[in-house]
């Protein structure tokens, strides 16, 4: 039992001096979120569909982004809630948004969403493609893009 201790012991000392990138790999790099990042509760300032404006009634509804978490409010879909992940490809902040409960009926049963983000101060500008579309190029929507472009104030 002292034995298997005093191993254990030396291989953790070893692996502690041995330097960056010998023993253990270096940890990953965490991406810098922007400022303040997605966490808290937003507030729907506009939406709009394929180049056109929708969900007047949806203006003040709120949007909360946990770490992990997004629940939202669409117009004609009711409430949502999502698993999302955001990371940083090249120059361009990308999100992925899964479905994980929905008050819309139908639909695959797992739809993910790609999408593309922006924040600038209390602002943020999030435009997703339909789940069989892609991910968007760009922060807008244009006829038959199948694009949703979301601008959210804290």
């Amino acid at each position: 039992m002292v034995r298997v201790a005093l191993s254990i012991a030396a291989a953790v000392l070893v692996a502690l001096t041995a330097g960056p990138g010998r023993v253990f790999a270096d940890p990953p790099k965490k991406v810098e979120e922007p400022a303040g990042g997605l966490s808290g509760t937003w507030k729907v300032v506009s939406m709009e569909r394929d180049g056109k404006e929708i969900g007047d009634d949806l203006k003040g509804a709120k949007w909360v982004f946990t770490e992990t978490t997004l629940a939202a409010r669409f117009l004609g879909e009711g409430e949502a809630k999502f698993a999302y992940q955001a990371r940083k490809a090249d120059k361009v902040w990308t999100i992925d948004l899964e479905v994980v409960e929905s008050a819309r009926d139908g639909g695959p049963a797992k739809r993910v969403y790609a999408g593309i983000y922006s924040m600038e101060g209390d602002t943020l500008k999030l435009c997703y493609g339909a789940a069989s579309k892609g991910r968007p190029k760009e922060l807008a929507t244009k006829a038959d893009s199948g694009n949703t472009l979301v601008v959210l104030r804290r």
